[in-house]
């Protein structure tokens, strides 16, 4: 598939002749692609690949991805540049409106006062193709791209205006050979895409690594364990004031030692939580003992692997992986244990762990401030400091939920005043 020809406006607003007291850089283009503007989209809002194919790109990670509404998200990623004199890492706010726009700020950077990047999407279909099966198939969409920079220094700024406009140049690029590639790439793994239990050539099964990333949209829940106990502490993303936050469900128990923080699609969430308190109450009714945090986070993961299409006479089964992933806290004879459960149905034991859109930021922190002779009050401020950190939202008594395993009083949801004790404890 190859670039609609010999369309294309280009705008530059700034001088050839560098001028040293000038630390800003513009460039503009436009261009019309035989791309989808869905697939155009896709490839520019997927900020965590941009360091696999954009020029000069070394580093590019998101840490959150808050849902504004339907179309809209927010994320907060970290991107790392690094080329000629310049080599520098920085936090930049990406709002992106499918699939019409995708809009990048960059924030506390040293090399940079400011620098945004916008691409917007607007389908075309060539008159003469109009209403016809070939403009459907294939449809166009014009890319407007636009990129600005202030440098902090007028010594970069002078420096920058020698490669300026071909590093410009090279980004769309980089992003159109992408586009191709995908698509490429999505060609020859339909027929594996189908089948929820088919592995491709490569070994990998896709609507596992789907139900993966839906993860990645879900709110962020946190577990720390100690030596008194085990803390659960979730974000609930109230996305109305008419929504009665007290409704919204993040932290579930189990059985009266057992308790489980979820992320992803709650639905599924659900059916997972009544299976493990079904296996809970059969084995203490069969065994007169409680079951095992080990064993109700086995139980939970053979159910995930249940998907697919089963054999006749064989028990229904799912027709797709979960999308949801789970912290399953308790205390059995072991002590306080801490397992985390995936759509793959793999399961770890951990000391703090994090899920969801800010798992990643939120896992950082954890590793830095986590140690195993931390009390469970130590624990509580820890949670919540952590998911402080990765929200969007101010931090507050009903837009998270925190709840507590311990051997004296078993499970336990924070109401909402022991909740602000433990905030004004931040």
């Amino acid at each position: 598939m190859t670039v609609i020809p010999a369309i294309r406006q280009q705008h530059r607003r700034f001088f050839s002749l560098p001028n040293i007291l000038t630390t800003e850089k513009q460039y503009s283009e436009r261009k019309l692609l035989n791309f989808s503007q869905n697939q155009l989209y896709n490839v520019v809002s997927n900020v965590d690949d941009y360091h696999q194919f954009v020029p000069f790109c070394t580093h590019s990670h998101v840490y959150t991805n808050t849902k504004i509404d339907e179309n809209k998200y927010i994320m907060k990623a970290e991107l790392g540049v690094g080329f000629k004199l310049f080599k520098e890492k920085y936090m930049s706010k990406v709002t992106c409106k499918r699939p019409n726009l995708v809009k990048a700020v960059a924030a506390d950077s040293t090399l940079f006062n400011d620098m945004t990047t916008i691409w917007k999407f607007t389908p075309h279909v060539p008159s003469t193709k109009l209403n016809t099966p070939e403009a459907a198939n294939h449809p166009a969409c014009w890319v407007d791209f636009s990129i600005s920079f202030d440098f902090a220094s007028p010594i970069h700024a002078q420096a920058s205006s020698v490669f300026f406009d071909q590093v410009s140049k090279m980004t769309l690029q980089a992003f159109v050979d992408r586009c191709q590639a995908n698509l490429i790439m999505f060609l020859t793994r339909s027929e594996y895409d189908r089948g929820v239990n088919t592995f491709s050539p490569e070994g990998r099964l896709f609507q596992v690594e789907y139900a993966i990333e839906a993860i990645k949209l879900g709110t962020t829940a946190i577990g720390v364990q100690t030596s008194e106990g085990v803390v659960l502490a979730v974000e609930k993303r109230v996305s109305s004031t008419l929504l009665e936050p007290s409704s919204i469900e993040k932290i579930m128990e189990i059985d009266e030692h057992l308790g489980c923080a979820v992320s992803g699609m709650t639905a599924d969430a659900r059916t997972m939580i009544e299976h493990a308190r079904v296996a809970a109450q059969n084995h203490r009714f069969t065994y007169e003992e409680k079951l095992k945090v080990e064993s109700v986070t086995q139980s939970v993961c053979d159910l995930a692997l249940r998907f697919g299409e089963g054999a006749e006479g064989e028990e229904s089964i799912m027709s797709r992986p979960f999308g949801v992933a789970l912290l399953i806290a308790g205390v059995d004879e072991n002590g306080p244990q801490l397992f985390h459960a995936d759509p793959s149905g793999t399961f770890m034991k951990y000391q703090a762990k994090a899920i969801g859109s800010g798992s990643e930021g939120a896992q950082t922190e954890l590793q830095k401030e986590y140690h195993k002779s931390m009390t469970l009050k130590e624990a509580e401020t820890l949670a919540l400091s952590v998911l402080k950190s990765v929200m969007e939202e101010k931090l507050n008594k009903t837009n998270v939920q925190i709840a507590a395993i311990t051997p004296e009083s078993n499970f336990k949801i924070y109401s909402e005043e022991e909740l602000q004790t433990v905030i004004e404890r931040l």
